[in-house]
């Protein structure tokens, strides 16, 4: 009689032709068997090719198998039997995804001692209590009462799925009670191998501990491995066809062009696919993915489908890294495997030491742009290369991360903005070449630095990031010799992980990807940077070839997402610990002897000023320097920031300050009290320096004589900084010099024209709204230098700092219109950031800084007296209303009624204003000519008409 038992139709039992069965076996393929290789010893049957009967659990007299495989290690056999049973399990999952403790049952044909019954099937509930390792071999264990004999090869079923996890081998029996009631279990990691080219079951892959289903693709000279979630399957690969060496070389020819690093793309188009290397990617598969690797991926991909995981492939090829893995087609469906949507692909390195914990959140990106103002070959434009960057932080930066621009990209100020906080980013914008990125000297020029440099010069002891971004082309090309990439050289040095480039790179999309990057981390509470650079290809792809935008969809042509990689130790890399909570840092002001000054790293624009002006005041040439332009437009805060690094670049330096009106008498006793200070701090309280100093400061004495003694035995050897501040204030019109202005004080124009001429080892700094003119040749002693406005890219990095603003500035309309009305006036965009309203009850007229709320007021004040102004100042303003009144302000602020009336008795002067003014481009002398000439005046006259904007 046959019973059905359902559930369990996929077991059967083991016997010898005409024998009572002596174990149990379960289907996994149609004809395809599985029992304990000891089942088949006990009935002499354990060699392959024996013939063994077999039957369904409750059935009929069965028939014939055949022994196919066998395991005595791992005590396992694969039959294949003449008939099927009725059915094959639904499920099988490797050993390792099982919990400790989790519930498990197994059923099999038992072997019972009772004369009155007949047992042909037994359940028997229990639970997995993980590996064990006996005799050097790893098994499962489960914890069961009820096993008996005969169902040695039984299927181990997980509770909760009815998934099979394993195949009982025995049950450990001893007199003394120890591990009573404990099952040997072969794994279903053993199984999985013996049953490889006979059954093509689907083994679902242990996710590990952080739900991540992972593999390691290991290439070495030879072979293809591909190992993890419970597989490790190896096979010999075919190398570099000449097909791939051919299509390899063809796009990388084709990209190093010097039009195709595509910072122009919209004047040279380029044929898409001549620079894609999903080609080459598809050769690479061929080559490289043996068919029993690419089965392997393929069920885990399967895998993590059916249960939505991701998956994260690590790429561990040292001897064929300079092969676009991050092209590999996915096996089934032939598409890219990194623009699954569930797979992260990473370059698998190794490193020198353990990872440390992800540090407390927010987010913070340091960022260095490289622009060399000279050097070998093309210099990047800063300009440009700053507005690419702001674009790529601007989510990150509206998710609250804090976002630090360095003035300049040498590896000393790489090394103070990361000494000053824990950074989580390091983002490196540069030229780069194989082994090597073209950062920046001191004087402005170009510097090649390696990995090992960079580390060792920029990188502060226990600072280092957790990412390094290198924005550039060939990051991660092999260097010269040999040599390991640049990135690769960074990860190996105990970065978290490194994003970088195997060719050259649009600017479009590396804005792009870095901005969804920054994004992805900024806005997680546990940012993972493998993940995010992941769904950054998949986004900034999909985004650029649905656009309508005809360059962003030249540009998803190419393919960039596949000279993207990022490399990395460990499959996730935690940036930032989001849920942690840290204070907030001081922003540190520098004192400055009173002059005003913004915290370090606030300062914004200027770049080349605040490089070459500190080193002329270090130099020996005696040049002094006057920085002047309109009021305003940051004279003062510029000022400080040369100061500033004038005393950083050179120790030594004594600073005096004075601001405003300036008398003789006061310069000198300012200038012999800090000279006093230092003799006093040196001991030297006595002798000819100490008696100038004292004499300096005698009033009856004349003041020729005072300073000729401070130079003689004070300047030749101290270095003395002296900065006049707001020197307008000490001049007055004259109509008879070039400039239109002279020093008001004879006396003190004497003094300073004596002082330029012999300085010694002092020097002047001087700020003013106007330029003047000195006695005798002094003036060519002074570096006149004027201060413009930002530009565009420098005031959307200014807005940031400003919190107001920046709230009201979110989308690039408000931008605009910020632009076109203040433009880059720093003062006027620090008005305008005042008069916006706050959040959380700020009052308004309030501005970041105390000396803008003061000045906001004075301005105020002045036109509408004392008893409007706070009343004025706490109206609730729209953008386009603060900004009328910005305009207003601003105005009177660059006394721009006092230069229109200049201008008007100036013949012409007012006219060519107005006419220059519609302009939308630089022009040369003839387009200043046709606002103001006469055509019929001049028939004769051969005008270069200017061309109309584009």
């Amino acid at each position: 009689m046959t019973v059905r038992l359902s559930g369990y139709e996929f077991l059967g039992w083991v016997a010898a032709d005409g024998s009572s069965p002596v174990g149990t076996c379960f289907q996994v393929e149609p004809g395809v068997l599985v029992t304990a290789h000891h089942v088949l010893v006990d009935i002499d049957a354990a060699a392959v090719g024996s013939v063994v009967r077999v039957g369904p659990v409750g059935g009929d007299a069965g028939w014939d198998a055949t022994v196919e495989r066998v395991d005595e290690v791992h005590d396992l056999a694969v039959l294949i039997a003449g008939r099927p049973l009725p059915r094959s399990v639904a499920q099988v999952v490797v050993s390792d995804a099982v919990r400790d403790n989790e519930s498990v049952t197994t059923a099999g044909c038992p072997t019972v001692e009772d004369d009155e019954h007949e047992y042909e099937l037994l359940t028997a509930g229990g639970h997995w209590r993980g590996p064990a390792l006996r005799d050097g071999v790893l098994w499962s264990r489960l914890q069961a009462d009820a096993v008996m004999p005969g169902m040695s090869g039984a299927p181990v079923l997980r509770a909760s799925d009815r998934a099979v996890v394993g195949v009982v081998s025995g049950r450990y029996n001893s007199q003394d009670g120890w591990l009573a009631g404990a099952v040997w279990v072969s794994r279903i990691e053993d199984l999985s191998a013996l049953l490889d080219g006979v059954a093509s079951i689907a083994v679902e892959e242990v996710a590990s501990a952080s739900g991540l289903l992972e593999l390691v693709l290991t290439v070495s000279p030879t072979e293809v491995r591909l190992s993890g979630c419970g597989q490790d399957v190896t096979a010999p690969h075919r190398g570099v066809s000449s097909g791939l060496a051919n299509a390899l070389h063809d796009v990388r020819r084709e990209r190093a062009r010097p039009h195709t690093a595509v910072r122009d793309l919209k004047t040279t188009p380029q044929t898409p696919g001549v620079v894609s290397l999903r080609n080459a990617g598809e050769l690479l598969a061929e080559s490289f993915m043996p068919l029993p690797v690419a089965e392997v991926l393929a069920r885990v991909i399967h895998r993590a489908k059916r249960a939505h995981l991701p998956v994260r492939v690590g790429v561990e090829a040292p001897d064929w890294w300079w092969l676009p893995w991050e092209a590999l087609p996915e096996p089934v469906t032939g598409r890219p495997l990194v623009l699954h949507d569930l797979v992260s692909v990473y370059r698998k390195v190794e490193t020198t030491g353990s990872l440390p914990a992800a540090a407390p959140g927010p987010l913070r990106i340091v960022v260095a742009i490289a622009s060399p103002e000279s050097g070998k070959g093309a210099l990047l434009d800063y300009e440009r290369e700053l507005s690419s960057v702001l674009d790529a932080v601007h989510r990150a930066h509206r998710s609250q991360a804090v976002v630090r621009i360095v003035p300049f990209a040498t590896t000393a100020a790489i090394r103070a903005a990361l000494d000053e906080d824990t950074t989580h980013v390091l983002h490196l914008s540069a030229h780069g070449a194989p082994g090597i990125l073209h950062l920046e000297d001191e004087q402005g020029g170009s510097r090649e630095v390696d990995p090992e440099t960079l580390i060792a010069e920029a990188i502060p002891e226990g600072r280092m990031p957790r990412v390094i971004s290198l924005a550039a082309c060939y990051t991660d090309a092999d260097g010269e010799d040999g040599a390991g990439s640049f990135a690769a050289r960074l990860a190996q040095r105990g970065t978290g992980a490194v994003i970088a480039t195997q060719t050259s790179v649009t600017d479009v999309y590396a804005t792009r990807l870095f901005a969804a990057v920054y994004a992805e981390l900024a806005g997680s509470a546990a940012p993972d940077v493998v993940l995010a650079v992941a769904r950054a290809r998949r986004h900034v792809q999909r985004e650029l070839a649905t656009g309508s935008d005809p360059l962003a969809q030249a540009i998803a042509g190419m393919d960039e997402w596949s000279v993207v990689s990022v490399l990395a130790a460990t499959p996730a890399v935690t940036v930032a610990d989001g849920t942690a909570t840290v204070k907030p840092r001081v922003e540190a002001v520098p004192d400055l002897g009173g002059l005003l000054a913004r915290p370090v790293g606030q300062f914004v624009g200027r770049r080349h000023v605040q490089r070459t002006l500190p080193l002329l005041l270090n130099g020996n040439s005696g040049t002094s320097v006057l920085l002047h332009g309109i009021g305003g437009i940051g004279k003062t805060t510029l000022a400080a920031e040369v100061v500033r690094r004038v005393l950083d670049t050179s120790p030594g330096w004594h600073l005096v300050t004075l601001t405003g009106v300036v008398a003789v008498d006061g310069l000198l006793n300012a200038v012999a009290g800090a000279a006093r200070r230092d003799l006093m701090l040196r001991g030297q309280l006595s002798g000819e320096p100490m008696t100038a100093v004292q004499m300096a400061v005698r009033v009856d004495l004349p003041w020729t004589d005072r300073f000729a003694l401070l130079r003689d035995q004070v300047l030749t050897g101290a270095k003395v900084l002296v900065v006049l501040d707001n020197f307008e204030d000490n001049l007055v019109a004259d109509s008879a010099t070039e400039s239109g202005w002279s020093i008001a004080d004879p006396g003190l124009a004497e003094l300073l024209a004596t002082w330029l001429t012999g300085p010694g080892r002092s020097r002047l700094l001087i700020t003013s709204r106007y330029r003047f003119e000195l006695p005798g040749l002094a003036g060519k002693r002074v570096h006149a230098c004027q201060v413009p406005p930002l530009s565009l890219a420098e005031t959307r990095k200014l807005l940031w700092s400003l919190p107001r603003l920046d709230r009201h500035a979110a989308d690039a309309g408000a931008r605009q219109r910020i632009w076109q009305t203040v433009g880059g006036h720093p003062r006027a965009l620090e008005y305008l950031d005042a008069l916006l309203p706050a959040n959380g009850g700020d009052p308004a007229g309030q501005g970041r800084f105390a000396d803008i709320t003061q000045r906001l007021h004075d301005a105020v004040e002045t036109r509408l007296g004392s008893t409007g102004t706070a009343e004025w100042l706490a109206q609730e303003r729209t953008l386009d209303a603060a900004l009328a009144d910005t305009v207003t302000l601003a105005a009177d602020d660059v006394l721009l009624t006092e230069h229109l009336a200049r201008l008007d008795s100036i013949e012409g002067a007012v006219r060519l204003l107005a006419g220059i003014s519609v302009y939308r481009e630089p022009v040369d002398i003839n387009g200043l000519l046709f606002q103001i000439g006469d055509a019929t005046r001049m028939p004769h006259a051969r005008v270069a008409w200017p061309r109309r904007p584009r």
